[in-house]
């Protein structure tokens, strides 16, 4: 999701999307230690991916991660995975039953 490839400008060369990308072995220690850390259920690895995807593909390249905001993109995406697939919700039932 973040290779330097898919984010063409006409007014940046390659070589400057490499230095504004982070390295994949910097966004895996990142993932890796948010996810250990809120104790996330697996599932929420593979939903914050798609977040992120969603949100590049939503916004027609408007959010693009670089050096600045990669751990804010990612983290959002992964708060919004962990509320949506582990938080345990009150279905209707819960409140009658109260």
């Amino acid at each position: 999701t973040f290779k330097s490839s898919s984010y063409n400008s006409n007014s940046t060369s390659n070589n400057e999307l490499d230095e504004q990308v982070p390295s994949l072995d910097e966004i895996t220690d990142f993932f890796r230690f948010i996810f250990n850390k809120a104790q996330m259920e697996s599932d929420c690895i593979i939903m914050s991916l798609i977040y992120v995807e969603r949100l590049l593909r939503e916004t027609n390249g408007g959010v693009r991660p670089n050096l600045d905001n990669w751990k804010s993109l990612l983290f959002s995406c992964m708060i919004m995975a962990s509320k949506v697939w582990d938080d345990l919700s009150m279905w209707n039932v819960d409140f009658s039953q109260a």
